[in-house]
């Protein structure tokens, strides 16, 4: 029965490729099996190795973010840094003997001739050891990072977005309390000192008071109180307010609720510190229909970025859910025009009601668990950045065999300027 299913749901997808297809032949379709798309390379950095010197089944990069920085033209990347740390790590001394535990770090890396060549800069934001309320030995992770470079009459100022969430010495991802789910917002003068800059810590329906919390968004509006997580935060500032895209996902159960996992965008006018902005829910960027329009079951991994043409766009991707491997399969990423017109945000649609369709990055060669996030600036020659993977048994469900679980990431430029 359930192979059934899929293989509807495998048609049902193929279907919407098609249709879609068949009405945006003007837009830039890239599919990076193989070598179309040549993995980045970061100079400095190296993917995460076991104590014995083997590769680590939790390694690689991911997650990107790349700006440019407005005033001297050096771009900016922050990205995932998946391992496995051990008592034997030095940046894991807190570590009781014999214990070892997956962690992500966000990473910062520059690029001084227009993303040809990469260089790693530092460990922006690293895992910091945590006790959860009830006494459970752990370390908040960080991951999804998002950067924002925003002309001031002072200068340029940097905004950073990330996703922090406990992860206990015991059990893993597998554990990761849904209370403890926040997305952390900081301003500072430059990407490196984002790390130490003061922040504000935004919650969502699911997020606990004991873990800290400045404002519970979802509670803003009663459009997004089914918002339990909030993941994916993506930046964008008019000149005159700062918008804060979110992934909200919603769950019958313990199963995630596409039809309720919007796009929804929140605004502040970012005035004094971080933790004191007051915010407004500025609407629904995305949901199912658009998703469905796209060829998913929601859209995820936001990314906010202007095109070479100064059109804003949305670098999303379209995913759907595994029930038997309980975790999402992604499906490539797509560029949408957005429109910004007024005091929100919304997908833009031609004459004929069609979604503005510039791009779309697929990877064929994809593992089970699909492609990872994209992220864009119109000054790096990568053109749109895809992450690959390959993922198993590290999803929202149990791992079957948990000593087979792994995954390895990887950037890759496409070349694509939507």
């Amino acid at each position: 029965m359930d192979t059934y299913f899929r293989t509807i749901e495998k048609f049902f997808f193929l279907l919407a490729i098609f249709a879609w297809a068949s009405h945006a032949a003007a837009a830039t379709q890239v599919d990076c099996a193989g070598t179309v798309c040549p993995a980045m390379v970061i100079k400095g950095d190296r993917e995460a190795t076991l104590p014995n010197g083997e590769p680590s089944p939790f390694r690689g990069f991911s997650d990107a973010t790349v700006r440019q920085d407005p005033e001297s033209g050096r771009l900016w990347m922050a990205y995932s840094w998946p391992s496995i740390a051990t008592d034997g790590d030095r940046r894991a001394r807190f570590l009781r003997r014999g214990a070892s535990r997956p962690q992500v770090d966000i990473h910062l890396a520059y690029s001084d001739d227009r993303g040809r060549h990469w260089q790693l800069a530092e460990d922006l934001w690293h895992p910091s050891p945590a006790t959860s309320p009830d006494g459970k030995p752990g370390h908040m992770s960080h991951e999804v990072a998002n950067l924002l470079p925003v002309r001031e009459k002072e200068g340029a100022v940097w905004y950073g977005a990330r996703l922090d969430y406990f992860l206990p010495d015991d059990g893993g991802f597998r554990k990761r309390p849904p209370e403890s789910f926040r997305i952390v917002l900081a301003k500072a003068e430059r990407p490196a000192a984002l790390r130490d800059a003061p922040a504000a810590k935004l919650g969502s329906m699911a997020t606990g008071p004991s873990w800290g919390m400045d404002v519970n968004l979802a509670a803003l509006s009663p459009e997004t109180r089914h918002c339990m997580l909030w993941n994916e935060p993506a930046l964008f500032h008019d000149g005159k307010e700062l918008f804060l895209a979110l992934s909200c996902m919603a769950f019958r159960g313990k199963t995630p609720d596409l039809e309720r996992s919007d796009l929804v965008v929140y605004a502040s006018r970012a005035d004094g510190p971080p933790s004191r902005w007051q915010w407004r829910y500025a609407g629904r960027l995305a949901g199912t229909e658009e998703a469905r329009e796209l060829g998913g079951g929601r859209l995820t991994q936001i990314d906010l970025a202007r095109a070479r043409d100064g059109k804003l766009l949305a670098i999303m991707t379209p995913d759907t859910w595994d029930a038997e491997a309980q975790d999402f399969v992604h499906l490539g990423c797509v560029a949408v025009e957005v429109d910004a017109r007024g005091e929100a945000l919304r997908l833009a649609r031609d004459a004929e009601g069609r979604l503005k369709v510039r791009a779309r990055v697929t990877a064929s060669d994809a593992g089970a668990a699909g492609t990872a996030a994209c992220t864009y600036d119109a000054a790096s020659e990568t053109g749109i950045i895809l992450g690959k993977r390959n993922k198993q048994g590290v999803g929202l469900g149990h791992a079957r065999d948990r000593s087979s679980a792994q995954m390895h990431g990887a950037l890759h430029a496409t070349g694509v300027h939507p």
